[in-house]
């Protein structure tokens, strides 16, 4: 089976791909990595996670007005 890679639209085989399946509000997302992008590709979505973080932990913090 062979796959297109969402972040660079190269095809590659199967055993070349890294799958990763994100559930979102709207539904699940599934997303195709070659291996070329998948460094680029682990530190968006750390830095996304780690956002997400951020701003949960903040709307946490008591207002003091």
């Amino acid at each position: 089976m062979r796959y297109v890679c969402n972040r660079c639209g190269t095809v590659t085989q199967e055993h070349d791909v890294t799958i990763h399946y994100i559930n979102r509000s709207n539904g699940l997302e599934i997303v195709a990595v070659c291996q070329i992008c998948l460094d680029s590709y682990l530190e968006k979505i750390k830095t996304d996670s780690e956002k997400k973080d951020e701003e949960t932990e903040r709307m946490e913090i008591k207002r003091k007005w």
